[in-house]
């Protein structure tokens, strides 16, 4: 069976070891490789996930996969199930719990299965490269035939014109094998690679985010939202997660329109743990990983001064403000560290992380802890190369800042129009409104090389309020 925990199956190559010469199979991690020497014999690129058998008693399994993620040769065909399946096009992540056979589990040397003794005996293994998933198809295909299902193995099209080649070499002076290196070189790097690497080096040159998976909670309206068509527009793969459902829907949407494919919205309550871990799995299952977290939901603070608060009204704020999102730095931290590649933290905060105000204990206290906390993960994630930063975003567009600006200014019996004066007045550059973008713009930039050298810090766009400046 494979994998007992579903983080033992985050990747976009899995590795599975086999244990003796049986299909028990135990699943290691090889993930994110984008473009980086993986192993001595497998790479891929960012988005491809691939079953990837290495037989570590000797140097790889029978099953090969030479030139990959096409599923031309089916040279990798494995057994999923008592299903034939070619294991370079089959995700990691959809064999969870499944029974795989490869050629080593169908027999031993000393009792082999009566298709690889038909094999043996006919001569039937012509250069070796193919027979593994030849045999592996050939067993599923009588057991397909058993049960009355139609079902055959093609012809071996590769085989006759191999013989056709050599008949011709031999015409004009000689058939020679050249060494297997320079076959692995001739036949994968130069000619399966060559397009990727164009194409990355392109987007590597013009986008701040190219083949990049990010995660945006919050994402479904104000800075989340700006910030997830921020991150599609640099490259990136988003997942726009929100508690309301529809509106991550028609954010994700929005990016599907200008970049296809690009975007999913998953419904999460990050108070919930169990809604967290699934936006966790959800994420690394459709995307391959996770290199950049953007945490941004909020939720209307109940403005009472200290002697009023009640304890719901100091954990309502704390679940989704700090609990939420430590919680869900952990968890893409995990996937980060698994994954070798660093990756960025991003946590939206507020100038109430810094600047008190007046009957506001529970919203600026839960914004303190998650600046605080931030700072901790950046200390203990910097090994890992995990960047941690947070911003500081106040008068920012959003809905939910408007109806913080109608609050106030019921208190105070004032307009809406002049409490937003008063906050025009109070900040160094006399700004009243900010857009949404311009915290995008930060959050892409935190997420990106460009900032791949700090960590540990938050970044104030509020026009210059003097109470909120970090130091």
């Amino acid at each position: 069976m494979v994998g007992a925990a579903y983080h033992d199956l985050i990747g976009i190559e899995f590795n599975a070891v086999l244990a003796g010469l049986f299909d028990h199979l135990v699943p290691q991690v090889l993930v994110g490789t984008r473009g980086r020497q993986a192993n001595s014999w497998a790479q891929t690129g960012r988005h491809v996930m691939q079953i990837v058998f290495q037989f570590e008693v000797g140097e790889r399994s029978g099953n090969q996969l030479y030139s990959r993620d096409h599923g031309q040769c089916g040279a990798c065909t494995v057994l999923i199930n008592g299903e034939r399946v070619v294991s370079c096009l089959t995700l990691a992540v959809s064999c969870d719990r499944d029974r795989i056979t490869t050629i080593e589990g169908l027999g031993t040397p000393g009792n082999l299965h009566p298709m690889q003794a038909a094999f043996l005996e006919r001569d039937g293994f012509q250069c070796g490269f193919c027979t593994p998933g030849q045999i592996c198809s050939a067993v599923a295909m009588l057991s397909e035939a058993r049960r009355g299902m139609p079902s055959a193995v093609t012809a071996n099209l590769c085989y006759r014109a191999v013989l056709e080649s050599m008949a011709n070499a031999d015409a004009l002076g000689g058939f020679e094998f050249i060494a297997e290196s320079e076959v692995f070189e001739f036949e994968h790097w130069q000619l399966e690679r060559r397009k990727i690497d164009e194409q990355d080096a392109r987007d590597r040159a013009t986008l701040l985010l190219p083949r990049h998976v990010a995660l945006v909670i919050g994402g479904g309206s104000g800075i989340g939202k700006a910030a997830a068509i921020r991150f599609a527009r640099e490259g990136a793969h988003v997942i726009v997660a929100d508690l309301d459902a529809q509106a991550a829907d028609a954010v994700a949407a929005e990016i599907t329109k200008a970049h296809s494919g690009r975007a999913l919205a998953v419904a999460v309550d990050v108070r919930s743990d169990d809604s967290l871990a699934a936006l966790i799995r959800r994420t690394v299952m459709e995307f391959g990983g996770i290199d950049c977290l953007f945490y941004t939901p909020g939720r209307a603070p109940r403005f009472a001064g200290v002697t009023e608060l009640r304890r719901d009204d100091l954990q309502q704020q704390l679940d989704v403000h700090y609990v939420g999102g430590v919680l869900a730095a952990g968890a893409a931290a995990s996937v980060m560290r698994r994954q070798e590649l660093g990756g960025a933290i991003i946590a939206s905060v507020s100038k109430a992380a810094l600047a008190p105000g007046r009957d506001a204990a529970a919203y600026g206290g839960s914004k303190a802890a998650l600046l605080q906390a931030m700072r901790v993960a950046a200390v203990e994630l910097g090994p890992d190369q995990i960047r941690v930063n947070a911003i500081n975003a106040d008068q920012i567009e959003t809905p939910m800042f408007m109806r913080f600006v109608e609050d106030r200014a019921a208190m105070r019996g004032i307009s809406a129009s002049d409490q937003l004066d008063s906050y025009r007045k109070r900040n160094a550059m006399g700004v009243s409104l900010i857009p949404a973008d311009a915290v995008a713009d930060i959050a892409a930039l935190l997420a990106s090389d460009r900032f791949r050298y700090t960590t540990g810090d938050i970044i104030t766009i509020d026009g210059g309020l003097p109470d909120a400046f970090p130091r």
